[in-house]
């Protein structure tokens, strides 16, 4: 996959741990993005892909929660700010379809 980050963008990315999401994460953090990962419920999914793409903490804000709720947008956003300046990539990726189950 080609992405457009360059290294140190910054990428917010919902719905992080699973399918195109969890492809995605590991594309921009080989690419060396900075990245915040949301993702709803599955944290063994979250703890295989932080194993899997290697981000050293500084390079890294994880938010757990329903992105439809608006504090945990809030603190997506917010964490950004402060901790990493800015964003130069929002991947809304975080979706609910008929057969899936939500939390």
């Amino acid at each position: 996959m080609t992405l457009l980050a360059e290294k140190n963008q910054v990428v917010l990315l919902t719905g992080a741990t699973r399918g195109i999401g969890r492809a995605t994460a590991l594309s921009y953090a080989a690419a060396g993005a900075r990245l915040v990962l949301n993702y709803a419920a599955n944290d063994h999914a979250l703890d295989s892909l932080l194993q899997e793409a290697a981000l050293p903490d500084d390079r890294l804000i994880v938010v757990k929660g329903l992105v439809q709720d608006p504090q945990v947008s809030r603190h997506m956003v917010r964490g950004c700010a402060s901790t990493l300046g800015r964003i130069d990539h929002l991947i809304n990726n975080a979706a609910r379809s008929a057969m899936s189950r939500w939390p």
